[in-house]
């Protein structure tokens, strides 16, 4: 049985509108829940006067505006971090780690640039594991930057195919990857670039790639280098063994307790997909 939370405050006949996510919230709780997930876009308007009146009107939550109030920065303005800590502390539905994490999400982003918010933005996105919502976050910024901000355009490039690599499309990714190489000459787009290629290219077509340029020698071995490293740390996984007992299972013609063969099959390629996806290739 799950635990049960008891609701702080009332739920709001008006809702609040949340800007950063375009949602309303109707509950401490709901606000809670879109500071977290939204701390990297969080700037230093946050919490914004209307947010003030509504928590203590319609949530009828006077003592949690006077707390918030109570803080403020060195220009006498409210301090972002200092307030998302006591509203996520006053509601407590958050445990401590969850709360550290947004409160170091938003210490990270909240002096950046809008181009590198942008950015950080879609790096959170992709790693909640949101990979289309991701990609085309990086790809507006990409074709939203102009051509002399080389650095975070090749780091949109460089999103855009880590998004790729996790559905698969070897080509795709190998393509935003070499784009962002050619911008920015950064040795880690170039492994990336070759990564992506090994992954699709059979042994013969990956190994003409390299006899035409001998100037990527160095990147391929250390792309080498990191596919074999995460390849050796399957082999000696618990997946890699349900495999073996999977292919067994074929082999007997047989079934086991959890289904037939092609069940069982079905069932651990969907958590190897999930697995493969945690991998630092594309990190």
């Amino acid at each position: 049985m799950g635990l049960i939370h008891l609701s702080v405050g009332k739920k709001a006949r008006t809702p609040y509108f949340f800007d950063k996510m375009q949602v309303d919230v109707f509950t401490l709780e709901e606000l809670c829940f879109c500071i977290c997930s939204a701390a990297p876009f969080l700037d230093r308007s946050f919490p914004e006067p209307g947010l003030l009146r509504w928590i203590s009107e319609e949530l009828d939550l006077p003592e949690l505006t006077e707390k918030l109030l109570k803080n403020t920065d060195s220009k006498n303005r409210l301090d972002t971090v200092v307030s998302v800590g006591i509203i996520l502390r006053y509601a407590g539905i958050q445990g401590e780690e969850e709360i550290g994490e947004a409160i170091s999400s938003l210490n990270e982003n909240i002096s950046l640039s809008p181009e590198k918010k942008r950015l950080s933005a879609a790096d959170h996105i992709l790693k909640q594991g949101r990979y289309h919502i991701a990609r085309r976050l990086y790809d507006i910024l990409y074709n939203s930057l102009p051509e002399s901000d080389r650095e975070n355009r090749a780091l949109a490039l460089r999103g855009s195919g880590r998004c790729y690599a996790l559905f698969f499309y070897y080509r795709e990714a190998a393509g935003c990857f070499l784009r962002a190489y050619e911008i920015m000459r950064d040795e880690e787009d170039l492994i990336l670039y070759l990564s992506s290629l090994r992954m699709d290219m059979n042994d013969d077509e990956y190994l003409d790639l390299l006899t035409e340029h001998p100037e990527y020698y160095e990147c391929s071995i250390e792309a080498e280098k990191r596919i074999r490293s995460s390849s050796e740390g399957y082999e000696s996984s618990d997946a890699f063994r349900k495999l073996e007992d999977i292919k067994s299972l074929r082999i007997s013609g047989g079934s086991s307790g959890q289904g037939s063969y092609h069940d069982a099959l079905d069932a651990e390629t969907q958590l190897l997909k999930m697995d493969y996806r945690d991998k630092a290739v594309w990190d």
